[in-house]
Order: structure tokens, then sequence, then C-alpha cells
């Protein structure tokens, strides 16, 4: 099973110390060098359908996070991906169509509709990671829907 995200032996990216030195001549540390030492690209088991499930709210590095990820292969979900598809929606598509994404997780958030692992995966559709708001409210929803996946904690 080594195609599939996380192990046994451990599924959370801790910060670690790292010898490697970065562009800027300075070295790696904290969640940088966990995700260096963990750049193993992996896909969700069939079941799952995220990779690695950020557990810090915005301000922490996140948008940072991002950008790493997807440097690393995977196709990460951030707060700016709400507004960013709601305005290509809304650029592409009709008024009834428009504000989808952002009505899907208003729903999730009030707890209008009770969302099951599917719910999540049409919404995470196209994406095999995430980090920031809204998805760290929902954590616990994750986690359990995508039980093999690696989690990084940003502080």
């Amino acid at each position: 099973r080594g195609s599939e995200c996380g192990s046994r032996t451990g599924r959370t990216l801790a910060a670690a110390p790292c010898a490697r030195v970065g562009t800027h001549g300075r070295p790696f540390g904290g969640a940088a060098a966990a995700l260096m030492m963990a750049a193993r690209r992996d896909r969700p088991r069939a079941d799952e359908f995220l990779c690695v499930l950020g557990a810090g709210f915005g301000r922490t590095g996140t948008n940072s996070l991002q950008l790493a990820l997807n440097r690393l292969g995977y196709n990460c979900y951030h707060m700016n991906q709400v507004y960013r598809r709601s305005s290509v929606a809304q650029a592409t598509k009709g008024d009834a169509e428009r504000e989808w994404h952002v009505c899907k997780w208003r729903d999730a958030l009030t707890g209008r509709v009770r969302y099951t692992p599917e719910h999540w995966r049409q919404l995470f559709a196209g994406y095999d990671a995430t980090v920031d708001w809204p998805s760290t409210a929902v954590f616990d929803e994750l986690f359990a829907a995508n039980p093999s996946a690696r989690v990084v904690l940003t502080v």
C-alpha cells in the first residue's frame, strides 16, 4: 500500500529540524522541513478523496503551506479557492450555478445540511489536499472521511 496516503506509523507531519539549506541560505525548519522530508506524492485510497488535511487556522502560514503542497504535486484547496471558484462560476455560468460553491459551504457550516463523505467528495472534486478556513471548521468530519490523510498543523 505504498501509494496510499499516510502510513500506520505516522500520519502527522510534525515540525522537525532539518539540516538542508533553503534558497536564501537559511536552513529549512518547522512545517517546511516536514514537507521536504515527506515529499513523496501520494494518491488517496479508493474510498478516500484527500491525502493532506491542514488543521491550522488562517494567518498561520496556510497560504505558504498551500503553495508548498502545490509544488509537491498536490492540488490544494484554500480559502482563496472559495472566492476563485465563485468568481469563475459567475463569469462562465448562469445565475443558478453562480453561487453553488459558496452556498454549499454555507449549508455545511450552518448545519442546514448534514454532510456525508459523498457530499465532501463532491465539494472537494479536483483537490487532494486542503488547508485554511473553511475546511478547518469541519476538520473532524474530513478526517473521519479520510482517516489515512496526513495532517499538518500550522500555528
